[in-house]
Formats: C-alpha cells, structure tokens, sequence
C-alpha cells in the first residue's frame, strides 16, 4: 500500500520513503484505502517573535503494537505550515518533528476517519549530558551497566499558584554509549528530571534549567540494581522539616508486617514549594508486598500496603499524607455479645485502605492509640463476626471516650421448601443462624426492619430469597421470620468425554443477570447432582472436575415448581488462553483481564472464569473449552487506555500479548431523553471496536468504573484506547455480526472515531 503525502502552501521541501508495500494489500488499492490526516505545524510563543523554521517531520505507522515500523516517511517542512498526508487505515502511526534548534513532542494518531487533524508545536530547545553509572560497582550481585536506552522524564516545574493548569511533561528517550555517556536534545525550560535504564532504580534531579541553545551537563548519575519505589509525603497545616522525617517500609508476612525484619528507612531528598510536599525514594528493594508509614512527631500517616515488583519502579499514585496523632476510646454496652462472648472492633479509614482492629474487653472498654486524625467507619461484630453495628465519625486528638449501646432483638424462625421443613444455614444481614431437621432456628439480631437474606442447603451453596422484615409483635416478645424457598429442582448427571460418571465435580448455578449470585454443589460417586430451593429465571449451568477438566456453560430455564431432570454436563479437558500484557516500562502487574466469548449460532456463551488480573509478569491465563471459535477481550489497567480485542479462534493463537499506552479518550453514549434509560436494557446495547471485537455496555460500564448521568440520559466510559466505536441497540441486531466500518449507521446504531485524549459522543435512538 502506497503512502503519499501532499503540502499545503508549499511547505514541503524533500519526501523520503522507507519499507514497501504493505503485507496483503494489492498495490493498486492505495487510492480507495488510505486515509487523509492533516497535520498542523505550529512554533511556541517561546520564540518571542512569528518564527521561520525548518525541520523533519517523520511518520511511522505499525502493523504490531511492539514492532519495528512498517512504513516510515521522512519529509522536509516549514514551520508554520501545513501538512495533508494519507496513511494505511486503521494502523498505529506516530508523528515526529525535529530540528536543530527546536525539540517537539511526538504524537500518536490512529487515521480511521478522513477530515481529522493533529496539531504538532515546535518548542525552542537546548541538550542535556551526562553518564550513568552503577551506584555500588563492587556489589558481587550487581550486573554491568550494559548500553540500551535512558529515558529521561520532563516535567516542568511550574511556578504559578496552586490549581493552575497540568505541567507539561514529556519522555525523551537517549541512547548510552558503552561508558554510559548520552546527550539529549529537551525543550527549553525549568525542569525536574527522572533518569532511569531498564533494571535500574532513576535518578532524580530537582528544577533543573535548560537554556535556549545551550548545553546542561547532568555529571555522573550512578543508578543502583534492582527495584525501587516513589512517592510524595504531604502535611496539612504544618510545615514539612527534612529533619523530623521517618519514613518506613516494612516487609508483610501473612498480611501483616514482620516484626522481626528490619525496615528500610528512607528520608525527604526534596521539597516541593509548588505542591507543598516531600519526595522520597526507596532503592534495591527484594520484590514482595510492604508496608508504609511516615512519622514526624507529632504526626504521622495511615500504613499503606505497596506491591513491588523485581526490576521496576512502584510510584505512589495518591501521597501519604501526615496527620495530628490522635487516640480512640469506646466504651461499649452491653458488655458482651448475645452469646456472652467479647465484641470485635474495627475502625477503618474512609479515605485509604487502613485500619485498626481490637477485641472489646470483658468490661467493654477498647483503646486504640497512634490513630491519625481523619474520618474513620467503626464496625462492632460480634465473636463469630456477624457484624452487628458500624458508625462514621471524624476523629480528632483530644476526643473523649465515646460511648456505644447496642441492641439485641429476640428471633424465632423456620426455613421450608414447598412448605416442608429443611435444615439450613440462614444469613441476614451479617448474621448467621443454624436451622435443625425441624427448619427452626433462633437467635438475636441487631435491630428491626428489613434485612438481605440468603439461604444454604445441606451440600449445598446459598440459594437467593426475598429480604425478610423483622419486627416483634411486643416490646418483650421475639421477632418471628418464616422463609419458604421455591419447589424447584434441577438434577442431572457430570460425565467425561467417554460417558463415564465423574464423581466430586463441582456444579455451579448462576442466576442469568445476577452475576454476585450463585449456588453450587458436587457430584455423589454415581456423578449425579441435585440443586433445590432455586427461584424462577434463566441459569448459566456449569461442572467443574479440576485440573482444567470443565463442561461448558449450559443456559437453562426454571419456571415455578419446576423439576428439570436429567441435565448431563460433559466435562472435558480445557485449552489455555495466555494473555501478557505490557507497557513500554514492562509487564503490567495487577491489570484486570476480562474474557466474553463470541457468540455461537445466536446464542450468548459464557466462561466460567471469565476474570483474570495479571501477575507480576504481567500474564493472564484463561481456560477455553474446546469448542469455543472467538473470545472477546477486555483490558483494564490504572493509568493506560483500556484495550478491547478480538480474539478469532483461541486454541490456535494460544498466546497474546498487549501492549498498553498510558492514552485514551472519553467515549458517552446518550439516549433519547423521550424514554428512560430502563427502557434501554444496557446488557442489550453492544460496543464494538474496530477490530471486530463487541461487549455489551452494561459490561463495559462496570468493568470500566463507568458512570451514569440521568439527567443527562447518558453513560460516561472514561479512558478508552483510541481508535473507531460504534454502539448498537441489539434490537437493530447488526452490532452482531459486523465490525463498525460495516455497519450502516442509523436510528438504533450510532458510530465514530476517538481520538488521542479526545472525546466521542455516540447518540442511540437519536431519530426517536
């Protein structure tokens, strides 16, 4: 596929063209197919005066996200100017100006839509110098420090007042020769600077100035092995003293931190007058999860537990921050719980995943000292953790003793199926209860009113009931709560792939729109199963015998008092699905991996583990059942632009990996403000990517951490890889079947292109 490119106003002075035709596509479809981007070439007000300059503008495009580029043009241009050029479409390209007295930042595109623009600006620049060098050369377990690329992270220090704009930031990436030596060209300015190689804790430097033309030498910046972390410390209302500074991080055995391992200390290296907060940097750690806290008497932080991972840098996304140290009293009555034993209390942080956790003495009293200022959740369950009280409150130094009475209600109850008694363990609320033969069962609950019940039979998983009112009939009589489940039953049998019954599978039920219900049970030594007490509705049925040996989901429907007979599941061996996901820094720990298969002859399969979060090598395993021909992939990771990928024929492909880019755009979906949003089942709206690959909104608006504007009659996916979308009400049925260039848009489907930290507003039903 040719590529040209045409100049506006004469901007263009020479062209060079590398690489040849693209793989696949015959020569003589490069007119129909490429896709006009224009791009705009502009000179900083830096300049103090309406600049004449000239550069390099080259474009690379990619066929794979970790590839070498497949077509790069090189083009001479003046700046200001423009530039129309035509490109491959639906392909990664970037745009990169250069020239001898001006640094610009290079910008992604993706060119899936003719009439769009991108806008280059050329900054006044000048070269920073320097040498990495190990920080322990003769540390017997330190590797060499082996030529590759450093890469120097940009941010300008701003000296405006607090709420100003973003600073601008930037990566610059600078070959090392074999003694460490590299030289950069950087845009003019005030800068801090991040200085890192691959397996290298970065060096930082603070407010560093570049000026115009000139050259900065940065010295000897020795760089120590291994993995490290970063952060902010803030203090509210006090000032910060580099001196007072403790900060620890504690190595968690178990969940909790190790007493007997010394902690790593690390100190203030530098104060920020523009945020009012400290930086601070832990080196060479051993990989593992810690805990951490900062202390300045007579303040200190809430522990925070961080992840780090061999060979990377963890970065605190929210600051610690210090707080005036204060203490918690309570003393509570009754003393004890119903059942005569102690209270358990907790009192968690609202705004970090900190708490504190004690058991209230026999005389009710419970302390908890070294307490950061700040509003906190106290929770009282009782000695077999049935949470039975929880408060919000702010706690301050100087607080006095805080009195809390808790109540006590009498129950009497009975649990039957069809009206005839069962044994059962019942749960309301966070209390739990024990029914004998008789379906009778007795005990306290914290309060009247209504309460979220769940049932679970002998062998048997918890089955979903109505909520149960609880009120006593008289202030000295006991509440009385009649549950009975529905007469319905679905039995069957687990088999292999020979016909032979599987003993011990496990068999799961899950209510069809109620993804946090489901019930399980196991196989007798005959390989057959009962499940009972279930409501009516639409189940997604599945066995599971181990060691990757799974059947595939069945969808079955209960009606009232019914009786499904004979449901045989045949398990067979499961083929694996190895998803890497990475970024340019290296694997993504922790990114949620969300598996939906495509759809078999009009009807909607299910995976019966159909969330993964990756490990620290950032890899995600899925097992697929062998009949499975596509499976649609959704990638979420913090920070990054999340991924929708299709994935055609798994047990073929077997291994995928992503590459993540931390840019995305905003896509809203609006509905006619003429029906509700009810009215729009979200479950039955798909949005599919370019690529083929299709999920449903309802699914996306979760997993996305999406929000819903009512008044507005619209649904808000924020962080989105770019590229082209449409969304389709599934009443039109085309989203089904066709990628988004194939479908036409129209009253039920509404499409487009997202560009790089762009918005897209997709309407549905906008002819309505």
């Amino acid at each position: 596929m040719q590529m040209r490119v045409m100049v506006w106003c004469a901007s263009c002075l020479s062209l060079i063209v590398m690489g040849g035709p693209t793989s696949g596509s015959p020569s003589g479809t490069a007119e129909t197919d490429a896709v006009s981007f224009t791009v705009e070439l502009a000179a900083s007000s830096s300049f103090g005066r309406p600049a004449s300059l000239q550069g390099v503008l080259v474009v690379d495009t990619y066929e794979a996200r970790n590839g070498p580029p497949s077509r790069r043009v090189a083009v001479s241009v003046h700046i200001p100017g423009q530039v129309e050029i035509e490109l491959p479409p639906r392909k990664t390209a970037w745009l990169r100006l250069s020239g001898d007295n001006f640094w610009a930042e290079p910008l992604p595109v993706l060119p899936t839509a003719t009439g769009k623009k991108a806008r280059i600006t050329a900054i006044p620049s000048g070269k920073l110098t320097g040498r990495v060098t190990r920080q322990r050369p003769q540390h017997p377990t330190l590797g060499q420090l082996q030529p590759g690329i450093v890469e120097i992270q940009i941010s300008l220090t701003s000296t405006s007042e607090r709420g100003s704009p973003s600073p601008f930031k930037a990566d610059i990436r600078c070959p090392i020769s074999q003694d460490g030596a590299f030289e950069c060209l950087a845009p003019a300015g005030t800068y801090d600077l991040r200085v890192s190689a691959t397996g290298f804790a970065a060096a930082y430097l603070w407010e560093q100035t570049v000026p115009v033309n000139q050259m900065v030498d940065l010295g000897s910046l020795p760089l120590a092995n291994g993995a490290s972390l970063v952060g902010w410390l803030e203090s509210p209302g006090a000032p910060l003293d580099p001196n007072l500074v403790y900060i620890a991080l504690s190595r968690i055995d178990d969940g909790t931190p190790n007493p007997t391992t010394t902690p790593y200390k690390a100190s203030l290296m530098h104060i920020s007058s523009t945020r009012d907060a400290g930086f601070f940097q832990f080196k060479e750690l051993s990989p593992g999860e810690y805990s951490l806290q900062a202390f300045a008497w007579p303040r200190i932080s809430h522990s925070r537990k961080v992840l780090i991972v061999s060979d990377l840098e963890a970065n605190l996304v929210d600051p610690l921050r210090l707080q005036r140290i204060a203490s918690v009293i309570l003393d509570v009555y009754p003393r004890t719980d119903p059942n005569g034993e102690p209270w358990q209390a907790t009192l968690e942080a609202l705004d970090s995943d900190a708490a504190f956790y004690g058991v209230v003495d026999f005389n009710g009293n419970w302390q908890q000292h070294f307490v950061p200022e700040g509003d906190y959740r106290l929770v009282i369950k009782t000695y077999r953790h049935d949470r039975w009280f929880q408060e919000e409150f702010r706690v301050l130094p100087d607080d006095p003793p805080r009195r809390i009475e808790l109540d006590s209600i009498p129950i009497l109850g009975k649990v039957t199926i069809g009206g005839s008694p069962t044994p059962a363990t019942i749960r309301l609320g966070g209390s739990r209860f024990e029914a004998n033969e008789d379906g009778r069962f007795e005990g306290h609950l914290p309060h009247e009113g209504t309460w979220k019940a769940s049932v679970a039979l002998p062998s048997q998983g918890s089955v979903l009931v109505d909520d149960v009112q609880v009120e006593r009939p008289s202030p000295n009589a006991p509440a009385e709560i009649f549950i009975d489940l529905p007469n319905n039953e679905i039995n069957g049998s687990v088999v292999d792939e020979t016909g032979e019954p599987v003993s011990q599978a496990r068999v799961q039920a899950i209510l069809a729109g109620s993804e946090s219900f489901s019930t399980t049970t196991r196989t007798d030594k005959e390989g057959n199963y009962v499940l009972r007490g279930l409501r009516n509705g639409d189940y997604m049925l599945s066995a599971d015998a181990g060691r990757d040996i799974k059947s595939e989901v069945k969808v079955i429907e209960l009606s009232d008092d019914g009786v499904l007979s004979d449901t045989v599941l045949v398990v067979k061996r499961q083929r694996e699905l190895k998803c890497v996901v990475h970024s340019a820094r290296g694997p993504i720990a922790m990114a949620k991996v969300y598996a939906i298969p495509a759809p078999e002859n009009g009807r909607a399969a299910v995976l019966a583990d159909s969330k993964q979060v990756t490990d620290a090598e950032g890899v995600a395993i899925f097992r697929i059942p062998p009949s499975l021909s596509a499976v649609n992939l959704v990638i979420v990771a913090p920070g990054f632009g999340s991924q929708l990928i299709w994935v055609p024929d798994p047990h073929v492909q077997q291994e995928l990996t992503v590459f993540l880019e931390p840019i995305g755009g905003t896509i809203s979906v609006t509905f006619p403000k003429t029906r509700s949003l009810d009215y729009y089942r979200l479950s039955e709206v798909d949005m599919a990517y370019q690529d083929g690959s299709r999920i449903s909104l309802a699914l996306l608006l979760k997993w996305l951490d999406g929000r819903i504007e009512p008044r507005q009659q619209k649904i808000i996916l924020p962080m989105m890889q770019p590229g082209e979308y449409i969304a389709c009400a599934r009443t039109d049925g085309r989203a089904r079947t066709k990628k988004p260039s194939q479908v036409a848009i129209g009253r039920q489907c509404d499409g487009g292109l997202l560009v790089p930290y762009g918005d897209l507003d997709l309407r549905i039903g906008s002819n309505e």
